[in-house]
């Protein structure tokens, strides 16, 4: 009874401390602290001498050539004092030459937290990226503004054309190979913030953009600021620790859905990650639902699938094949283990685990390279629930790694149609397994190092292109104007098309 009386006497005071000295820390950190060029060249000698000693495929869409020309053009840039923020689009500008999207370089873990709990402020307009060329307004924070308004089309930002903004932004995102689809939605995902990142705070944008008649017009729009501009009042850190998180089954439905539509013709899951959060005995039971009620049509959405665990992406695929197959051709690296950053070059997290797992999980082969065992010279059966009717799967550019692992295994099966886009991730093969962060030693920047080379498929050129759909469906200005799921409505089309027996 005591032990109970003080744990509720001192259990509050430590919370109350606890959480005091997180916000005061938050308080305390400043987003515009300068680095000294010196600081900031170490930490880049750091990334260049870690990534040639640890990375896997370093040289697959480039030479060693433009690798060091990189690096020595980034070195030459850095003349003055530089802040996280462009410290880190440096960094990734030079990432982006590896052209491997596992390779990228993320905000200290203060920085991450105090953007976390600071209301988005500077530039006013959410847009998306349709192609290389043009883009549409999906979002205006100034709510009231009827003129810029979303599916509007913007012609120029700040004297920028709709290209010039795209090419200006896009080396901001690591590009997996050549397809580019990943870069423009993740751009597409984060513009405000992109651009925040990329362009200083002006108090006034001009922006040139069509208008319903067809007309080209420019108008002036002011720096958004949430607490000048709207009627909330200042929220303080003392108010926001107190909202609450999304709910257990909340997040859930973020991650996932399932429904089979009245008439039972077809079913819609929806799956966003492969990660943990997606456990396997959700799959099998949602599979072994559709085998029991024997729906003809399912729709697959993998649009906002990132990848995850390549585990989770091939039970899906064991419910999707016909019969035996490789899920993989290869997965090796180079190295047996990583090898440890030098004096000053920061220090790669879980790298004592990493090593124990490529020690006990690989095997050298006679090519000298180091062969993982797992997923590896496998033939997998198709599950006990594995699907037998018709599958429509969406995708789009957001479709990444593991599930462009998926995709490129299932393409061409006779009972599956990609709809959409594109995927994120390349065809032929990625970087992955365990993906460790390198913190720089100055910035505490965190670049991400894939440790193994995966090949999904040898019969997909090493092109850098992303599996590409059945049927290719993109979005359009119309489509955002209306708020059109344009991929979706076509596969439900063609499945009342191949109910009612129409060619």
């Amino acid at each position: 009874m005591k032990t109970r009386q003080l744990i509720c006497l001192f259990l509050p005071s430590f919370l109350f401390a606890f959480t005091s000295c997180k916000i005061g820390e938050l308080w305390r950190f400043n987003p515009e602290k300068k680095y000294s060029p010196e600081a900031v060249r170490q930490d880049l000698k750091a990334m260049e001498n870690v990534l040639k000693k640890n990375h896997p495929s370093l040289y697959w869409y480039t030479t060693p050539s433009q690798l060091d020309s990189s690096f020595q053009a980034a070195y030459a840039s850095v003349k003055d004092s530089m802040n996280e923020a462009s410290v880190r689009n440096l960094f990734n500008e030079v990432a982006g030459t590896i052209r491997c999207g596992h390779t990228s370089v993320r905000h200290s873990k203060q920085y991450n937290h105090y953007i976390a709990w600071k209301s988005v402020s500077g530039f006013p307009l959410g847009i998306k990226i349709i192609d290389d060329s043009t883009t549409v307004i999906t979002t205006n924070l100034n709510r009231k503004d009827s003129l810029l308004s979303r599916g509007v089309k913007v012609v120029s930002v700040n004297g920028l054309s709709s290209k010039q903004l795209i090419d200006t932004l896009y080396p901001l995102v690591p590009v997996d190979g050549f397809a580019h689809n990943f870069s423009y939605q993740t751009l597409s995902n984060n513009f405000t913030r992109f651009y925040n990142s990329r362009f200083s705070y002006d108090t006034l944008y001009p922006i040139q953009f069509i208008d319903s008649n067809g007309i080209i017009r420019t108008v002036t729009r002011k720096y958004y600021n949430r607490y000048s501009d709207t009627s909330q009042l200042y929220m303080s850190f003392r108010k926001a620790a107190k909202i609450v998180p999304p709910t257990k089954i909340l997040r859930k439905e973020m991650l996932r859905s399932f429904w089979i539509d009245t008439a039972g013709s077809y079913a819609l899951m929806r799956i966003n990650t492969f990660s943990r959060d997606i456990p396997s005995a959700y799959i099998r039971k949602k599979f072994k639902l559709l085998k029991k009620k024997k729906v003809p049509h399912l729709i697959l959405d993998l649009r906002n699938n990132g990848g995850g665990l390549i585990s989770r992406s091939l039970l899906m695929a064991r419910m999707i094949q016909p019969g035996s197959f490789q899920y993989v051709d290869s997965i090796v690296s180079p190295y047996r283990t990583l090898k440890r950053p030098g004096r000053g070059e920061g220090k790669i997290t879980y790298r004592p685990w990493i090593n124990l797992g490529m020690r006990f999980l690989s095997k050298k082969n006679k090519h000298g390279d180091y062969r993982f065992k797992v997923f590896t010279n496998k033939k997998y059966r198709p599950h006990r629930f594995h699907y037998e009717g018709k599958i429509w799967v969406l995708t789009g550019g957001s479709s990444f790694s593991a599930t462009s692992m998926l995709l490129a295994n299932i393409k061409g099966l006779p009972n599956v149609q990609i709809i959409g886009e594109e995927t994120g991730g390349v065809a032929y093969g990625n970087n992955g397994v365990f993906i460790p962060d390198l913190i720089l030693p100055n910035t505490k920047l965190r670049m991400r190092l894939p440790t193994y080379r995966i090949i999904n498929n040898l019969r997909y050129p090493n092109n850098g292109k992303g599996v590409l759909p059945d049927i290719e469906i993109k979005p359009t200005q119309a489509s955002i104007l209306y708020n059109k799921d344009i991929k979706m409505e076509k596969a439900v089309e063609l499945i009342q098309a191949e109910k009612s027996g129409k060619p």
